[in-house]
């Protein structure tokens, strides 16, 4: 009597473990991607705007992280046509 008891406890408790983990992953909340900084510009200890440094040609002074932002160029339909 004790040692069936035993196994049906045991085997309770091992399925209990499984659903609980296949509960887990299953109901999971997925995390946000966190949203990119604005680019900012560098700047010196008086408060300057930094110039990028030509001789580095890998890293953009100039801007915080060392990357410039993306030029967005002219939206579509725009009037300012380029001139020919």
């Amino acid at each position: 009597m004790d040692t069936s008891f035993i196994i049906i406890l045991s085997c309770i408790a091992i399925a209990g473990i499984m659903c609980y983990g296949a509960w887990k992953n299953c109901c999971a909340v997925e995390q946000e991607p966190k949203p990119t900084p604005k680019p900012k510009r560098a700047r010196n200890k008086k408060g300057q705007l930094k110039a990028d440094d030509p001789s580095t040609p890998n890293v953009n002074e100039a801007w915080v992280g060392g990357k410039a932002p993306k030029k967005r160029g002219r939206p579509k339909g725009s009037k300012n046509k380029p001139k020919k």
